[in-house]
C-alpha cells in the first residue's frame, strides 16, 4: 500500500479471560513545508485577472468526455449510477448505442448478446462465422464445448434472466467448485449468484427486509455493462495483468457496505461507506458459520485487511476522510459470534467535532460549486480541463499553506472553513468541488521534494478529457502567499513532469 508518514500500529494485550484483541492503526500524514516553492514564487503564474478574462457566465453541463470525446448516449449521464462502466464499455468498442443516439439502459439483453460479452471478458476464442451463418453460430459452439450452455443458436434471441448470466460467468470462469459460506439474499439460494457475489462480480439490491438479487428478472443492457466490468477486471487479476490488490470502491456502483465483511476489498467498501455517511463507529457481527475467532492469526489476517483497505480508501479519497485522521479495530466473542468494531477518528477532534467538520466542509464545497457555476467560471460548453482549472485557480487563490501545522489544517474543514491547510487539505478541497462540478477525481499519495527534503504528501489525480494527470494546488500555492498567484504547472501535469519532485509507487495508480 502506500507509503503513510507517522503511522502507528498498536496491539493490545490478549486478554484470554475475555476472549478479546484490539489494535490501533493510526494515519497522519505530515507533508513537506513546501521549500521548493519559495524558489519559484517569481515563476509562471496565472493572475486572477487573467483568470477572469478567460470565464463568461453560462450554466454547467455534465459531459461523458471523461472517457471518449466521441463516446455519448443522450440517455447515460454522468450522475446514472451506470456511467462510468457503460461509458468504459463504449470507449473500448465493445458495446454501442442506437442509431438515434440512446443507449437504451433499461432494454433487455439476448442470450446471444450476453454470451458474447462474457466469453470476450473471459478470453475465450470464438471462431469467426460465415455470411451465411447465425452471426451468434460460434459463440454458441464455443460456450457449448466449454460446458458453459447446452443451448444453442436457436435460443440466440431469447431474454437472459439474472440467474442464468450468474451461471454462464460461473462456468466461463471455472469458478465451480468455488465455495460461500450462506446467501445473502433473501430471494435466492442459487450457488452461481452467490459465488459471484463472493467475488464482488453482483451485488444485488439493498431493501428494508435485506439484500434481493431478482433473479428472475431480465438482464438489463446497464446491468450486464456493469457485471462486465467487473469481470474484465477479475480476469485481468487472475491473468496477472494487473497489479492492483484493492479495486476501486467507487467503481462498484452500489459498492453498498456489506453485513459481514471479509476481505480487503469488502472493508475497502464498508469503509467508504462509513466515512460518507458519517457513520464513523461501525460494529460487524460475523455468526460462527463464518468460522472467525479472536485467534491470534485469523485476527491478524482480518486486521491485515482492515488497514490495507484504510490505507487505500484514505489515499484515494481525501474529501470523504477529510477530517478522519486514525482508525481503530477491536475484535471480541461471545458464543462463537465475532464482533468487529471499527473506529474512524482524529488524533485532536472527537467524533462529534469530526461530523460537524465534514458537514461544514461538504457545505462550504457546495457553496463554491455554485459560486463558481453562477458566477460564470464554470459554464456549459466548457472541456474537463477547463473547468477543473476553474476550481484549481479558486482553491490556489483562496487557500494558504499553513506552516505553523495546526491539527485543523489537515482536513478539508481548514481549507474551506479556516482558509488554511496543508496537503491533506488542499487535496480535499480540490476533490469534493470538482466532484460537486461533475469531474473525475481520484487522491494519490506519495512523497515530494523540496529544499533538500524528501517527505510524505498527498495531491490529485484528474480524469480530464479521456486521460489522467495530476494536480497539486499544494505546489502551486506560492509559500509564503500571494495573492492571486499559483503555479500553472502542478495543474493537469504528466507524470514524467511530476517525477522532477514527487515520486509515488507507479502499480498503485493508474498512471
Amino acid at each position: 500500500m502506500t507509503r503513510i508518514n507517522d503511522t502507528k500500529t498498536e496491539a493490545a494485550e490478549n486478554n484470554a479471560a475475555k476472549n478479546d484483541a484490539a489494535r490501533t492503526f493510526d494515519t497522519q500524514i505530515n507533508p513537506p513545508k513546501i521549500n521548493a516553492k519559495k524558489k519559484k514564487i517569481f515563476g509562471r503564474f496565472l493572475t486572477l485577472p487573467f483568470l477572469a478574462a478567460i470565464m463568461t457566465v453560462m450554466l454547467f453541463a455534465t459531459s461523458s468526455q471523461a472517457f471518449s470525446a466521441a463516446v455519448s448516449f443522450s440517455d447515460v449521464n454522468r450522475s446514472d449510477w451506470f456511467y462510468e462502466p457503460v461509458m468504459t464499455l463504449a470507449g473500448e468498442g465493445i458495446v454501442n448505442g442506437y442509431a438515434d443516439g440512446t443507449y437504451l439502459p433499461g432494454n433487455s439483453v439476448t442470450k446471444a448478446e450476453a454470451l458474447k460479452m462474457i466469453l470476450q471478458a473471459a478470453e475465450i476464442p470464438v471462431r469467426e462465422t460465415d455470411e451465411n451463418e447465425y452471426w451468434a453460430a460460434g459463440i454458441f459452439e464455443a460456450a457449448f464445448e466449454r460446458g458453459i450452455t447446452s443451448e444453442s443458436a436457436a435460443d440466440g434471441a431469447q431474454a437472459a434472466t439474472r440467474e442464468e448470466i450468474a451461471g454462464y460467468i460461473v462456468r466461463a470462469m471455472d469458478w465451480t467448485h468455488a465455495s460461500f459460506k450462506e446467501s445473502i439474499f433473501a430471494d435466492t439460494n442459487d450457488t452461481n449468484v452467490n459465488i459471484l457475489y463472493t467475488k464482488d462480480i453482483v451485488t444485488g439490491s439493498k431493501e428494508s427486509d435485506g439484500y434481493y438479487f431478482y433473479p428472475r428478472n431480465q438482464i438489463t443492457r446497464a446491468e450486464l455493462s456493469t457485471i462486465i466490468v467487473r469481470l474484465s477486471g477479475a480476469q485481468k487479476e487472475r491473468t496477472g495483468q494487473t497489479a492492483y490488490t484493492v479495486k476501486d470502491p467507487l467503481k462498484d456502483p452500489e459498492c453498498f457496505m456489506k453485513e459481514q465483511p471479509l476481505s480487503a476489498d469488502d472493508f475497502a467498501k464498508a469503509l467508504l461507506n462509513m466515512a460518507k455517511n458519517k457513520d464513523y463507529t461501525h460494529t460487524f457481527i460475523y455468526p460462527k458459520s463464518y468460522g472467525l475467532s479472536t485467534d491470534a492469526t485469523i485476527r491478524n489476517n482480518v486486521m491485515g485487511n482492515v488497514e490495507e483497505a484504510y490505507g487505500y480508501v484514505f489515499s484515494r479519497y481525501p474529501e470523504y476522510f477529510a477530517v478522519t485522521g486514525k482508525i481503530h479495530m477491536s475484535m471480541s466473542s461471545s458464543s462463537g459470534r465475532v464482533s468487529l468494531t471499527l473506529e474512524l477518528g482524529n488524533h485532536d477532534f472527537s467524533q462529534e467535532e469530526m461530523i460537524y467538520m465534514q458537514n461544514t466542509f461538504e457545505s462550504d464545497c457546495d457553496g463554491i460549486a455554485g459560486k463558481l457555476i453562477a458566477g460564470g467560471s464554470i459554464r456549459g460548453g466548457m472541456s474537463d480541463v477547463e473547468k477543473a482549472k476553474a476550481i484549481f485557480a479558486y482553491v490556489a487563490c483562496n487557500n494558504k499553506y499553513d506552516l505553523s501545522l495546526a491539527p485543523a489544517s489537515y482536513t478539508g474543514y481548514g481549507a474551506t472553513h479556516n482558509g488554511t491547510s496543508v496537503c491533506q487539505g488542499y487535496a480535499a478541497m480540490f476533490n469534493m468541488i470538482c466532484k460537486k462540478c461533475g469531474l473525475v477525481v481520484s487522491g494519490i499519495t506519495g512523497e515530494g521534494q523540496g529544499g533538500g527534503t524528501t517527505e510524505d504528501h498527498m495531491w490529485s489525480l484528474t480524469m480530464l478529457d479521456g486521460e489522467w494527470s495530476h494536480t497539486d494546488v499544494t505546489y502551486a500555492d506560492p509559500v509564503p502567499d500571494r495573492a492571486g498567484r499559483y503555479l500553472a504547472e502542478y495543474f493537469n501535469a504528466s507524470s514524467a513532469k511530476m517525477k522532477k519532485d514527487h515520486s509515488w509507487e507507479t502499480s498503485e495508480y493508474p498512471i
